[in-house]
């Protein structure tokens, strides 16, 4: 497993990248804390080297900042994951998500039909159907300073 930036659309994403083979994206949930490395290293470790596993940190968690001039939220986070694959290469690639990342598989899914192939979604939230609150959006949308979370 190896831990490395890479630049997409000029700002730095913070991945785990592991193995060879069939390429799944995995995308972590919102919280105090939360990255892409905590929450997919053991899943990483367990799957071995069979599978090309990218479990990056989405804009505003861990070692991705926000771009400037972004506000962050959903289609950011999207983009953001798109532009990441195209960046490593990856032209046909599974997603799984979980609670917020399975808001992002589902939208990329659906804004890349011809490159995802699969998608997981867990505990997902913001899912047509089970749309956010406005509150909820704000506070995903949110700096990590301003989020409420940094005393958590």
């Amino acid at each position: 497993m190896a831990l490395r930036t890479v630049i997409v659309d000029g700002s730095p994403v913070h991945v785990l990248e592991s193995g060879t083979g069939p390429a799944v994206l995995m995308l972590h949930g919102s919280g105090p804390g939360t990255t892409g490395s905590g929450a997919w290293a053991t899943t990483a470790q367990a799957l071995g080297t069979s599978w090309h596993l990218v479990a990056p940190d989405q804009a505003g968690f861990g070692r991705t900042p926000i771009p400037a001039g972004s506000r962050g939220g959903l289609r950011l986070w999207t983009e953001q994951a798109a532009g990441l694959m195209d960046a490593l290469g990856v032209e046909h690639y599974a997603v799984v998500g979980h609670s917020m990342g399975g808001a992002v598989a589902l939208a990329l899914a659906a804004a890349r039909p011809q490159q995802v192939t699969r998608v997981v979604a867990v505990s997902t939230m913001g899912a047509p159907g089970a749309p956010l609150s406005a509150e909820l959006d704000a506070i995903w949308a949110a700096p990590p300073a301003r989020s409420g979370h940094e005393t958590c």
